[in-house]
């Protein structure tokens, strides 16, 4: 960014020092600066998201509200602490920018740790890895949740308790109208290039909970042979690529494996598994 938006921006939370403190940057989105930092009364380490001021216009600030309100329901379901990032608390600092205060959780994401893995990798390791991820999005769709943005740069490995967690819900969703049962019908591209499903490329009305499935299937895929299944050197190549091709299958991998991708993966998502169904496939118990 340029000097002077770095220069501006506070160090420390003056009216609210009483209880955090942050240093460094550790991510940054669109709109936003993901600072380390700590709980001053018990030393807990936290990641502080902060967006700015003059970036809360209204449609965002819709959709933060959104993010926020996912991330609290979320905090009630059972156990979530081992699934999902916990959300501690949000406030607005005496320059208006909002602070969304979440856990910090020690460890790498999930794209890190695939990068000293070329080939992905081996099966009993990636079942006990990511049976916790498709918990996570079981859990989410139960309580008619989608995610909409799963990618290897979502889901955390935490280090200190050997498992998988799926954070960042800037795109999350109800899949439901309030008070009804009657199930929303999206027409909003959102997500990651590799990752998106082909009904969404193809501009139709799609069922968020059906294009989770596909990019936790791309997900799963890259997680066991370190590659995209639908790559190219351009977005419109791989765009091509996801709406054209079939996947390529590694011969290494076991029937079980491609089985559940196959039903992942399917590019008619009312053909495609629900996530009820692929928790309950053979391959993790193969």
């Amino acid at each position: 960014g340029n000097q002077n938006a770095t220069h501006a921006e506070p160090k420390e939370l003056t009216n609210n020092d009483i209880r955090y403190k942050w240093d460094r940057i550790i991510g940054r989105g669109e709109y936003s600066r993901v600072y380390h930092g700590i709980r001053l009364h018990d030393q807990l380490p936290v990641a502080i998201k902060v967006i700015q001021a003059q970036d809360l216009q209204k449609h965002r600030k819709q959709r933060l509200k959104r993010e926020i309100s996912i991330l609290r329901y979320i905090t009630k379901l059972t156990n979530h602490s081992e699934y999902f990032v916990t959300l501690l608390d949000t406030f607005i600092d005496d320059q208006s920018n909002l602070m969304i205060v979440t856990e910090l959780i020690p460890g790498i994401e999930l794209y890190e740790s695939l990068v000293t893995h070329d080939n992905g990798f081996n099966e009993t390791t990636a079942k006990k890895l990511l049976r916790r991820v498709f918990l996570a999005v079981y859990m989410l769709h139960k309580n008619n949740l989608a995610h909409r943005d799963i990618k290897l740069e979502n889901i955390m490995l935490d280090c200190s308790a050997k498992c998988l967690k799926l954070l960042d819900f800037g795109f999350a969703t109800p899949t439901v109208l309030p008070n009804s049962k009657d199930q929303i019908r999206f027409t909003d591209l959102c997500g990651s290039i590799h990752y998106l499903a082909p009904e969404m490329l193809a501009e139709k009305v799609y069922d968020a909970k059906k294009s989770d499935v596909w990019s936790l299937g791309i997900t799963t895929f890259a997680v066991l042979t370190g590659d995209f299944p639908f790559n190219g050197d351009s977005e419109a190549a791989i765009f091509q690529c996801i709406t054209t091709q079939n996947v390529q299958y590694p011969p290494q991998m076991s029937d079980e494996a491609r089985g559940l991708l196959h039903l992942m993966l399917h590019p008619d998502p009312s053909s495609r598994g629900t996530m009820s169904a692929v928790i309950r496939h053979s391959w993790w118990d193969s």
